[in-house]
């Protein structure tokens, strides 16, 4: 009872109900699922989170698709290539022996989601970036690499010319709202998928709120920006 109170005061009791569904469905069936995200939008750092004397031993390069490294990334080989055939760029850390340790991935127009069947339109074209699937091996989370990453893909997003980043957040995930909130991310829509077999129902606080699709030929497109009131420093 006391971790069934923690977790609702930590994700919010409808979430929780949510999160309790998500978990029995993983655990019994592939045949039916429930995701819920939040959709957050943050300004591009133009100050680092790291002064110039911490995580120097960290290297942050991008890791093109033919890098030797991808062999690493803890992710289905179709799902990777699936992401680079849709123009996206993978920033990688690197310690001191050439080992990866963690990433993150950034793109710079329309995202296809590999989770659910949807993509995410970016406005206004030109000035806002997506990123997702933030790594960290869990042998270096208390270390500098999450804030290294950042570092970098904000000097990469800032020569693109990107003033924001938007990504989704799982709704079960406490540990990656928190370091989104961190980073100065603000959560500004929402969106609930349910799929069974190969029908999908999605409903979200942003356009077009409602969809219901049979197959991959059919998937919803939400158009996700930055709100009016947030402003850039």
């Amino acid at each position: 009872m006391k971790k069934l109170l923690a977790l609702g005061t930590e994700l919010g009791w409808l979430n929780t109900l949510f999160y309790g569904i998500h978990s029995i469905l993983s655990r019994y069936t592939r045949q039916v699922a429930l995701f819920k995200y939040y959709l957050v939008v943050q300004p591009v750092g133009k100050e680092p989170n790291l002064p110039p004397y911490r995580g120097r031993s960290i290297q942050v390069r991008l890791v093109p698709k033919e890098d030797q490294a991808v062999k690493e990334f803890p992710r289905p080989y179709e799902v990777i290539q699936y992401r680079y055939q849709q123009g996206a760029v993978c920033l990688g850390a690197f310690n001191n022996n050439n080992n990866l340790v963690g990433y993150l991935w950034l793109i710079l127009g329309a995202y296809d989601e590999d989770e659910v069947r949807c993509r995410f339109i970016l406005r206004p074209v030109g000035e806002v970036a997506w990123d997702f699937d933030v790594y960290v091996r869990p042998d270096y989370r208390a270390s500098f690499v999450f804030a290294r990453l950042w570092d970098e893909a904000n000097k990469y997003l800032q020569e693109q010319g990107v003033h924001w980043t938007l990504s989704r957040v799982s709704a079960f995930n406490r540990m990656s709202r928190e370091a989104h909130r961190r980073l100065g991310a603000v959560e500004v829509d929402s969106a609930l998928f349910i799929v069974v077999r190969r029908w999908q129902l999605m409903l979200s606080t942003c356009r077009p709120y409602f969809h219901i699709s049979s197959g991959s030929a059919n998937f919803p497109r939400l158009e996700v920006t930055p709100p009016d009131y947030l402003t850039l420093n």
